[in-house]
């Protein structure tokens, strides 16, 4: 029965955590640098909204995984413990490695918050995006 308590809480425990952190490292180590990023090269973004949807959002994953843990504390079955930290550790280390610019976050970025960069801008987005893959005949019109 312990060892069901165990693998139980550490499969509920990386499932939630997967989900929650990746949240949380992808708004700090992609969504934050990237605004900086564009909008010192580009301009025409709403920097501070995506700033804010931002940090609401590692906010919110906080509170989420806060009270998940202060209720397992609550708990206090230390079998649950234990695995649920095992989980949430392992979870943790395989997010943090894959949160990071790369090409399947920057197109969810501009998902998530392209409606707050102007069409201008992403236009000029675009067009650097088609010369950086040779698909710019390397002449302005």
């Amino acid at each position: 029965m312990v060892y069901l308590k165990y693998f139980a809480s550490l499969a509920v425990a990386w499932f939630i955590g997967v989900f929650g952190f990746s949240q949380i490292f992808i708004s700090l180590r992609v969504s934050l640098p990237f605004t900086k990023y564009l909008d010192l090269k580009y301009g025409g973004i709403d920097a501070g909204a995506i700033r804010s949807k931002v940090w609401g959002t590692v906010a919110l994953w906080l509170v989420i995984l806060g009270g998940i843990a202060a209720g397992l504390f609550f708990w206090n079955d230390r079998d649950i413990l234990i695995g649920a930290g095992i989980g949430a550790a392992l979870a943790i280390l395989a997010t943090f490695a894959k949160s990071k610019p790369g090409p399947n976050t920057i197109p969810e970025y501009f998902q998530a918050y392209g409606r707050m960069i102007s069409e201008e801008t992403m236009t000029k987005i675009g067009e650097d995006v088609e010369k950086m893959n040779g698909g710019g005949n390397g002449q302005d019109t």
